[in-house]
């Protein structure tokens, strides 16, 4: 919760910033559907030795009772675990983006914020040797959030009154956060919770079309290189240690993935001097 509020106001911070600026600048509004690949899985393995006891005799005698012989022994065990986290790969975003008369531009984007909450529930009897019946529930309940903002600084090239396609680059940052709950019906499965934030660093590629004097359409890809990750997936299994619960991701830099954006721009203030 502390990081998302420290996200926002970082957010809040750079767009109070961009808008005292823009006397001199075109200000866009952008809408777009983006395109991000699914979290990595996450996996955790551990292993140890456990005592299990083997019924070696079992005898009655008439004055005695009950007699029971059995037989310790330690066994290795090992405990490989991997969890993909539920992320949606298609989704809508906004942006507002500030032009200088060089081209030169700063762009603050919501590129990922979704809701999701889902339900699973199968209710049956089960009728045991003796005939009574047992009533069973299996099923799960999960919720998600994402919730990330780009900030990026680049620059078109070429005349946008003049060219209908041109092309343009910039660099950005971009912080996600992701929240996963995941509650088991039944004592067959066990608990899940993710708590993570993620910062990349993204070099964007681009090009734009222009669809009339104030409207433009851009077309973006977006390879992003993991900086660093926060936070981590606990598997709520009451065998393991707390620190055994919580599942990591291993990967070696520089870890990419590739984003996509197809971006609707609508010029919403012009520069006092010159024309976008």
């Amino acid at each position: 919760m502390k990081n998302a509020l420290l996200s926002l106001l970082l957010c809040s911070i750079t767009f109070g910033v961009l808008s005292a600026q823009s006397n001199d600048k075109t200000v866009l509004f952008g809408t777009s559907i983006n395109y991000y690949p699914v979290f990595d899985t996450y996996s955790q393995k551990t292993g140890g030795t456990t005592t299990v006891r083997d019924l070696f005799l079992f005898f009655q005698t008439p004055t005695g009772g009950i007699f029971e012989i059995e037989d310790e022994r330690g066994v290795d065990y090992e405990i490989d675990y991997n969890y993909e986290l539920h992320s949606p790969q298609l989704g809508p975003g906004m942006s507002m983006q500030w032009v200088n008369q060089e081209e030169v531009f700063h762009e603050l984007s919501l590129t990922r914020l979704s809701f999701g909450k889902s339900s699973y529930r199968r209710d049956f009897i089960y009728t045991d040797t003796s005939r009574n019946q047992i009533p069973l529930t299996t099923g799960f309940e999960q919720s998600s959030f994402i919730f990330a903002f780009r900030y990026e600084y680049g620059k078109y090239f070429g005349d946008p009154r003049r060219s209908g396609l041109r092309f343009g680059i910039s660099g950005g940052l971009e912080p996600t956060l992701y929240s996963y709950n995941f509650t088991p019906l039944s004592s067959a499965q066990f608990p899940v919770q993710a708590r993570i934030m993620t910062l990349e660093l993204s070099i964007s590629p681009m090009v734009e079309a222009r669809l009339s004097k104030r409207a433009f359409l851009d077309l973006k890809l977006t390879p992003n290189i993991l900086l660093a990750d926060f936070g981590s997936v606990k598997v709520e299994n009451p065998i393991l240690t707390q620190e055994q619960q919580k599942l990591s991701r291993t990967y070696d830099p520089p870890e990419i993935n590739l984003a996509a954006s197809v971006v609707l721009r609508y010029v919403i203030k012009e520069r006092k001097r010159g024309k976008r």
